[in-house]
């Protein structure tokens, strides 16, 4: 799976192959989930969790992407398929 956030802070994550915008369930109007949401946050990277695993001498480990959004919701993809467009200008 593969997720973005635009530049615009929209939020695209792939399904069935296709990169599909993602939409407020709890919104009745056509509410795009993105960065102006107070429940989404901004991503984090598990560079904390991956030291810890170094140190308790695992030697591979997948660095991942987090963003938590509504309702205690996360969503988790591997680093490499995490893009930011927001920090390309």
């Amino acid at each position: 799976m593969r997720m973005t956030i635009k530049n615009n802070g929209m939020l695209l994550i792939e399904r069935n192959g296709i990169m599909t915008t993602q939409f407020c369930p709890f919104v009745t109007t056509d509410s795009k989930c993105g960065h102006w949401c107070p429940h989404f946050s901004e991503p984090q990277s598990n560079d904390t969790e991956m030291e810890k695993q170094k140190k308790a001498g695992k030697e591979f480990y997948i660095p991942t992407v987090t963003i938590k959004i509504c309702h205690g919701k996360e969503i988790t993809v591997m680093e490499h398929q995490f893009n930011d467009e927001r920090k390309s200008k």
